[in-house]
């Protein structure tokens, strides 16, 4: 018996021996099982069809049916036991899939290095989360690949899952999903076979350009730290197409943000081998932004790619104020000593690019523009201009006012009317991608 379809027909004699035609309905003990009776006139025989919803859970049901014959002289009504139902846990099925990529809008494949939505449709899935597995095409068993699929959604009939290709990625995929039944004891197979793995559907991948790692941009002049893992200001591409001449290499959107020359804009370059060296030029607006294609004289292949960048800062917490005697003047042994004459305060954020993504093991540095002196009898301050800082997967920094030997300024009470005293400034921006005070990309 399948839990979300219709099961086969099972044939019951009625005993004691009465006409099937007088049958009023038969029921299962668990409510989400339906049976649907044929009955056929002058004999006992009835056959019972089951239907059992998507919540239905495996286990062992007992039937019953009830029988009902009137006339003049009889009225006779019985309760039949009908025998008992194994409900089985159904074998998946996808009968579908769409694939979309991180905005919603429908592709045909994926972009190597990249992201998209797979939505598979079907049934037999089952109410509880199980297992998506991708692999390269005709594999024996689907279970890893350089694609991962990561579960964003899962019901009885649609599981959504955020594929992600590495640079590498090439070719036809097979995606296939994992049932973990609808009881505790996991999933029950039926005598007449199946499982709990589904079929296979396929995902394709483009290829025709591959790109060795992720393409971003730190600003002008700044190099990748070797503390940076994920990805680098230049990308080497690589061509599956075969040439005995040379392949020419054209970026046919998005040539003022990529380019094939290391700070100077060139949107196209020959090589006689089959790679090129893309380096950023600026940071991307949208996903995909920049198409890359290369021809051998007779065949050309694209791709479209995404350069990202350090964009804003996430808060995560702070502590303090604490009351302090001195902000230790950049001397780690002597700063934020207790007292009573000042105060600290630890922020501390985490990085995040354009496209979302936590950065790691990037430079950070904090600088300070557009002093406003508003009047000379104001308590004189100083920025601090702090050297720059690499390696950061976290920011923190520390506000401080101390080292004085009385607390100033001292408080006053409101005035009214207002008075004519003026207060200093001075803007303060964060940016990520440098040590250099001022260099890098803004991002707050």
């Amino acid at each position: 018996m399948y839990t979300d379809g219709v099961g086969l027909a099972y044939g019951y004699t009625l005993n004691p021996a009465a006409d099937s035609q007088y049958l009023t309905g038969c029921t299962v003990s668990d409510t989400s099982v339906t049976a649907t009776a044929a009955t056929y006139p002058g004999s006992p025989n009835v056959s019972l069809t089951y239907t059992a919803s998507t919540t239905t859970q495996t286990s062992l049901l007992s039937v019953s049916c009830d029988w009902h014959y009137s006339d003049a002289y009889l009225d006779i009504d019985l309760t039949i036991p009908a025998g008992n139902l194994q409900v089985y846990d159904a074998t998946p099925y996808i009968d579908g899939m769409q694939l979309t990529d991180t905005n919603g809008t429908s592709i045909q494949s994926i972009p190597a290095g990249d992201q998209a939505y797979a939505i598979l449709y079907g049934t037999g899935f089952g109410p509880s989360q199980g297992t998506a597995s991708i692999c390269v095409f005709g594999a024996n068993l689907c279970q890893t690949s350089d694609v991962s699929a990561a579960i964003t959604y899962w019901s009885p009939g649609q599981v959504n899952l955020l594929l992600t290709t590495s640079p590498s990625s090439d070719g036809t995929y097979d995606i296939q999903l994992t049932s973990v039944g609808t009881g505790a004891s996991g999933f029950v197979q039926g005598a007449s076979g199946g499982g709990a793995k589904s079929n296979r559907v396929q995902a394709g991948v483009n290829g025709g350009i591959k790109l060795s790692n992720q393409l971003w941009y730190f600003g002008v002049g700044n190099q990748t730290p070797p503390t940076f893992t994920m990805g680098d200001i230049k990308t080497t591409l690589m061509t599956n197409l075969s040439s005995s001449g040379q392949y020419t290499w054209t970026i046919t959107n998005g040539s003022d943000k990529a380019t094939f020359t290391d700070g100077t804009a060139q949107s196209t370059t020959v090589t006689a081998g089959n790679s090129a060296i893309l380096y950023s030029l600026s940071f991307g607006i949208n996903k995909n932004d920049v198409t890359v294609t290369v021809s051998n004289g007779t065949a050309t292949r694209g791709v479209s790619l995404t350069i990202d960048s350090p964009y804003r800062l996430t808060f995560l917490g702070a502590v303090g104020p604490d009351a302090v005697s001195t902000c230790g003047n950049r001397d780690p042994a002597l700063a934020y000593l207790p007292g009573n004459i000042g105060w600290h305060t630890k922020y501390s954020w985490q990085m995040i690019s354009k496209f979302s993504r936590a950065i790691a093991g990037q430079s950070f540095n904090e600088n300070f523009v557009g002093h406003q002196m508003a009047q000379f009898t104001n308590l004189t301050f100083d920025a601090n201009y702090a050297d720059g800082v690499s390696g950061l997967s976290t920011v923190r920094d520390d506000y401080c006012f101390a080292d004085q030997t009385v607390a100033i300024p001292p408080s006053t009470r409101p005035q009214r009317p207002l008075g004519t005293n003026l207060i200093d400034s001075t803007t303060q921006y964060y940016a990520v991608g440098s040590t250099v005070i001022g260099g890098g990309v803004q991002v707050q």
